[in-house]
């Protein structure tokens, strides 16, 4: 899974961004509640019309969202790693908000049955797309200035073999399992 240790280490950094993010957001909701519901609703209104479309329309959209902006997380790298650092920190502050209001909502009961299934596969893929971004802005940067253009070529390849053999298919199961199985999930708990 990971080419070298570089790529270890930048995944457990990234790890720790998004969980540094998780808890931003978890105690930024706490705190501002009434403020974070109201932009929240605003932000994510269509998600209510989203929820009356069928689940083959519901499933397609998260998962052309989440691949396009894996995709993206990992090519735009090349931007000094701003792209994916904002991507992980932004899904990481997400999920601190969901899990605030779903907390205070519902209870911590709701917030596991209707993340855990398919976060765990979908959350992975992310941090890791995000990685191999800023592991590909090094490369980048490398190139640039120290002219290692092959270095380069082949961080482009081994980033999209990636993408193809664990970022995709990861995607792909955890948006079928966010479609199909976790609302089975949230129903035992309700």
């Amino acid at each position: 899974m990971f080419k070298d240790l570089q790529i270890r280490r930048i995944f457990y950094i990234t790890l720790l961004l998004f969980v540094a993010a998780v808890l931003f957001g978890y105690f930024y909701t706490v705190y501002n509640y009434d403020k974070v519901i109201q932009s929240f609703n605003e932000t994510f209104g269509f998600v209510d019309g989203l929820q009356e479309m069928p689940n083959s329309y519901i499933f397609i959209f998260i998962f052309l969202n989440n691949t396009i902006k894996s995709l993206l997380a990992i090519f735009l790298g090349i931007a000094f790693g701003i792209f994916p650092i904002y991507f992980i920190a932004a899904n990481g502050y997400l999920v601190g908000l969901i899990l605030a209001i779903s907390v205070y909502s519902a209870g911590l009961k709701y917030f596991l049955a209707g993340v855990l299934p398919h976060g765990i596969l979908e959350i992975f893929a992310i941090v890791y797309a995000s990685s191999l971004g800023i592991w590909l802005g090094w490369k980048y940067f490398r190139k640039v200035r120290l002219n290692k253009h092959e270095e380069y070529k082949e961080g482009l390849k081994y980033s999209w073999r990636a993408f193809c053999r664990l970022v995709f298919p990861m995607l792909l199961v955890a948006a079928l399992i966010e479609v199909y199985i976790t609302p089975f999930f949230i129903s035992m708990v309700q």
